[in-house]
Formats: structure tokens, sequence, C-alpha cells
């Protein structure tokens, strides 16, 4: 836990269930330290031969002050219910893409173009966008500023959401070098998103692909007090 703490803090979690235990998602709660309901997400992932379920992950948002591991008690049953989220995330799709409202946050994503579009963060505009650059071994660039083969939502959910955006790079002249896979996950009330980009070689005429580089480019619009910070984990 950070010095600062953690406040409303994303967590996800999967849970095993014996069988014939749990028949409904409904039927979940969780409570913090003080015996106060936390709004919760439930996913089953699997089912038992009774098709009770077996796996479910949750999605909830954790409070820690400093020093102090926060505790939580997950209660469930047939006599055990759960209030909805009171602000959650809303999702609007369209012909032409999908817009995620997380609170602060607003995101566009569009089929013509792949990757993130458009993002405002309390109405303002803040970025014109995120895109991936693969340079060749020839220098030739290959981007995903083209449509995407495929964007939709994989994980909907009143807490956490996860967009699945899937392509491929592209040359000016409509060469193709490399597929693409991005997992977006957005999350009520954070103006965060947290992104998997997967790159994948699909080039089989050799058995290896010689690149100059692979990059992620946001581009970030200027002016006002706007701040942004940007963190990946260690390979």
């Amino acid at each position: 836990i950070p010095d600062a703490g953690l406040s409303a803090w994303p967590v996800t979690q999967g849970l095993p269930f014996p069988e014939g235990d749990l028949s409904d998602a409904r039927n979940l709660r969780l409570l913090d330290g003080a015996g106060n309901e936390v709004p919760l997400q439930v996913t089953p992932l699997n089912r038992w031969p009774d098709g009770s379920i077996r796996w479910a992950l949750l999605d909830f948002q954790a409070d820690a002050a400093r020093g102090r591991e926060p505790e939580y008690t997950l209660e469930y049953g047939t006599a055990v219910g759960r209030a909805a989220v009171p602000e959650a995330l809303h999702v609007t799709e369209s012909a032409e893409g999908l817009s995620v409202s997380a609170g602060p946050m607003r995101v566009e994503l569009s089929r013509s173009r792949g990757l993130m579009g458009r993002v405002f963060l309390d109405d303002q505009l803040v970025s014109e966008g995120a895109f991936a650059e693969l340079i060749g071994a020839e220098g030739t660039n290959f981007d995903t500023l083209n449509p995407a083969e495929e964007v939709s939502i994989e994980l909907p959910g009143p807490l956490h959401t996860v967009v699945h955006v899937k392509g491929s790079f592209l040359a000016g002249d409509g060469s193709k070098l490399f597929a693409y896979e991005a997992r977006l996950h957005f999350y009520a009330g954070q103006s965060f998103v947290r992104a998997f980009f997967t790159f994948g070689n699909d080039n089989t005429a050799q058995n290896f692909t010689t690149i100059e580089s692979l990059s992620l480019r946001v581009l970030l619009t200027a002016g006002g007090n706007t701040s942004c910070a940007f963190g990946a984990d260690d390979l």
C-alpha cells in the first residue's frame, strides 16, 4: 500500500465456489470492515455440471489507509442480495464505435481508427487519441490508423468494463506487417485506462521478422491545466 494510502482503487479477483453452493450471481454481497456494503460486480466465469457457479470474477473498489490492510467479508446464499452500483460505467454503442463514460473521463473508440479515439476529462478534450506505430527493417512505416477488424465489449459491467480492439498494422500502400490486439480496461469513477497490448508476427514468409521500432503514440492536446501520467509494468 502506498504511503498516501488508497482510495477507491479497483480490485479484480477470481474466486471458486463448491458445486451447488451458488446458482445466481445476484446472491453475493461484499462488506467492508465496518459492515457497510461495498459496490460489487460479479461475472460468472465457469459453471459446474449442475449449473451452479464454479468460478466468479469479482470487481470492487478498495480503500486502504497507510500501514493498514483493509478487511472485506463476502457473503453469499439464497437469502443474500446486493444493492445496485450507484455510479456505474456507461457505454454507448453505435455503428461508428463505442463511447465509454467512467465519471470524470469519457473515451471514444472508433471502428474507423484502431486503438483509442478522443479522450475527455471533465468535458475538456485532453487527447485526440492513441495509436501504435511500427517501423520495418527497410524504414517503412506501419501503424494502426486504419479501420479496426473488431471493436467489441469483452467484459460488460457497472464497475469494470473491458473493450477488445483487434486489427493490423498497415502501410500507406495497404501492405500489412504484424497484427495487434488491445484490451482496454475502464473503471467507474476513474480517470485512467489500463491497456494490455499484444503484437503478433503474422509474417509467414520467413521464420523471423526484423523491425526497427515498435511504439505507442498518444496525441495530447495543448493548453489548460491538464496533466497526464503514463506507466508500464516491468517485463
